[in-house]
């Protein structure tokens, strides 16, 4: 293997016990910049989805008026919007500590993106 992610981390090997290959685990880890990248990207898609379903008024009333006919959206907006907040930010803490990421991790990762990624569709109200 051309790069051994033993020198670019510059650590011992994470669980280096042999597979049944002959090669170490090590060899199957991965650098966390792509999976930080990824996740990152799915958070702000996520959110920005939410605000599709806020609109403006287009109504003769006050604008008040309007916005207060439309509170369920917003407070259904500000609520994922925290969610998913705070789940990005538990997120980015947490892979300040992972040196490097093997396919467990990664999958692991993918089911709570598609949590996150589903939200939005959750706070889609219907008009009546």
């Amino acid at each position: 293997m051309s790069w051994s992610i033993r020198r670019k981390l510059g650590g011992p090997p994470v669980g280096g016990t042999a597979a049944a290959d002959g090669q170490a685990t090590y060899g199957r880890l991965l650098p966390t910049g792509r999976l930080e990248a990824f996740s990152d990207g799915v958070f702000a898609i996520a959110i920005t989805l939410l605000v599709l379903e806020l609109h403006v008024p287009t109504g003769h009333e006050p604008l008040l008026r309007e916005l207060g006919h439309e509170w369920p959206r917003y407070l259904g907006y500000f609520v994922s919007f925290a969610f998913i907040g705070g789940v990005w930010i538990a997120h980015s803490n947490l892979t300040r500590f992972i040196k490097a990421a093997d396919a467990d991790l990664m999958r692991l990762n993918l089911m709570l993106l598609l949590f996150v990624s589903l939200l939005p569709f959750t706070t889609y109200s219907r008009r009546t």
